[in-house]
């Protein structure tokens, strides 16, 4: 797992160089801005009434916000590489693990392939490491369900980062999908229950 942190750490500082660059091309846009906040400020200063007609105005402006924020775009994209980093060591948990079992411990795949305990009980009773790989199972199960539910929270955060920033309908289907994922990695499977 620290090598994991150790290239989530890597990506962050080389995402916290890209930010500085982009604040400099964000100096460039300030001027695009004060004319946003000018009009933002037109927006809500205007009469009492017509704020109380339109509640919505304030709503526009945190959206106008939203959409031209590179600190959002940077956290999005962040989030992004960090849900991806834990799938791709999700993947390589799962290759270890089948090549860990079936070569150095000689497990056949009948009994990889089975969620069942009672089948797994029985091979383990019946092997010489058989407790020893039944404890690399628990290890593997409680490492491949961390690193699927903050996968799947990460592109929760994704989906959420992009829908502030483009306000797209489309965004809403990654925020689906990664709750559903979250839920699916938090529930029980019939080996847990």
């Amino acid at each position: 797992m620290s090598a994991t942190y150790a290239l989530i750490h890597s990506v962050y500082n080389v995402m916290e160089k890209v930010a500085s660059e982009a604040t400099t091309a964000r100096l460039i846009s300030d001027n695009h801005l004060e004319l946003q906040q000018q009009e933002d400020r037109e927006l809500t200063c205007s009469s009492t009434n017509q704020r109380r007609r339109r509640p919505y105005l304030n709503i526009l402006a945190i959206v106008r916000k939203c959409k031209g924020s590179l600190h959002l775009a940077f956290t999005s994209h962040f989030c992004f590489i960090l849900a991806s980093l834990f799938y791709v060591r999700l993947a390589f948990v799962d290759l270890a693990w089948v090549q860990d079992t079936r070569n150095n411990y000689h497990v056949p795949a009948e009994v990889l392939d089975e969620d069942d305990d009672e089948i797994w009980s029985d091979w383990a009773s019946s092997n010489e490491n058989g407790t020893i790989v039944e404890d690399m199972r628990e290890d593997y199960y409680v490492q491949s369900k961390l690193l699927y539910i903050l996968g799947a929270a990460f592109f929760v955060l994704v989906g959420i980062f992009d829908c502030m920033r483009y306000c797209d309908v489309m965004n809403v289907f990654m925020i689906l999908a990664g709750a559903a994922g979250v839920v699916s990695g938090m529930s029980d499977t019939s080996r847990e229950e």
